[in-house]
């Protein structure tokens, strides 16, 4: 499907798939009176399918990950496109529609963004995870409140503490990108985190998963050491290495001037996967499994106070809809 095509084309050809099905039922989409929420990914996805209120068949809940296993989007497409990027746009087209619908966001760095002066403007009937990174930080943060004493749980405020970590060095690169650096990718961050199948049949010689995830442990325990390992790990300059620890000192004061508390706020700067990889270690649990055994925690009384469940339901009351959410 995308041999020699741009993204952007990709994107558009894309859009045009996923949104034929709600276009051919316009009619009887309006006539049942429909919205539509449309998602990114998996995880929040299975969080609003569980929280939808039991009987009501207005609600459509869909997600781009899900409407390309419907339609059958190969994967080098999937890897081409941005799932963020056609949320947008899928809710753009069906409100132009008349069919209405809205689309959820992570925050991603755009919190960050925000305090380092980036602007950062919201399409009409999008809300984003915002003060939370993404669903990930927004649901752990939450429920972790509730359910202390699960085994799922258990530990995790040591994980969290190496989080914090990682998130001020991703903060730092955001406030690198600002000032027009970029020795540093976000993907740099990525591959520090040990995966399994990387160390199949010695792929990679000299070392063992074990051996690296014990590593990984150790260099996450500081914001220092995290910045050391990519010093030595991308042999990067001692003026690289400056500037990033002088970013990760500067955007540590500005969350802490936004946030009053840096500690306890954290779901404002940390990867939802950064975590999610040290609970799924802690644990012994696929990817899939962690989704499982975290949507099973959910109760709409657990997440309804967060910014963008008063969203939802504040839009729910401006148009008159019913409730939505159990």
């Amino acid at each position: 499907m995308v041999k020699g095509k741009s993204r952007k084309e990709a994107e558009e050809e894309v859009l045009r798939i996923l949104i034929s099905g709600p276009k051919a039922n316009s009619k009887q989409f309006k006539d049942l009176g429909i919205i539509t929420i449309i998602m990114e990914g998996i995880l929040d996805h299975q969080t609003f399918t569980k929280i939808k209120k039991k009987g009501l068949k207005v609600l459509n809940i869909q997600s781009i990950h899900g409407l390309f296993k419907i339609h059958d989007i190969d994967d080098e497409t999937q890897r081409l496109v941005h799932n963020r990027s056609l949320v947008r746009k899928f809710t753009k087209e069906m409100n132009k529609e008349g069919l209405p619908t809205i689309g959820i966001l992570d925050m991603d760095y755009d919190g960050i963004g925000k305090l380092l002066g980036r602007k950062v403007k919201l399409d009409k009937n999008i809300l984003t995870t915002s003060e939370s990174t993404d669903i990930e930080t927004l649901l752990i943060s939450l429920i972790y409140q509730r359910k202390k004493e699960e085994t799922f749980f258990e530990n995790i405020d040591d994980s969290i503490h190496l989080c914090k970590n990682l998130g001020l060095v991703r903060c730092a690169i955001e406030g690198m990108k600002k000032k027009g650096n970029d020795n540093f990718k976000q993907s740099q961050i990525q591959k520090l985190f040990p995966k399994f199948h990387d160390y199949k049949n010695g792929k990679i010689k000299n070392e063992n998963f074990l051996e690296a995830r014990k590593r990984h442990y150790e260099s996450s325990s500081s914001v220092e050491k995290i910045i050391q390992t990519l010093f030595e790990r991308d042999d990067l300059c001692i003026e690289t290495k400056r500037e990033i620890t002088e970013s990760a000192s500067y955007v540590k004061d500005l969350i802490e001037d936004r946030l009053n508390d840096v500690e306890s706020q954290w779901g404002f700067y940390i990867r939802g996967h950064d975590l999610e990889w040290f609970i799924c270690d802690k644990n012994r649990l696929n990817v899939h499994k962690f989704r499982d055994s975290l949507t099973k925690f959910v109760k709409y009384d657990y997440i309804k106070q967060h910014l963008m469940f008063q969203s939802l339901d504040k839009w729910r009351i401006e148009k008159e809809l019913p409730e939505l959410f159990a």
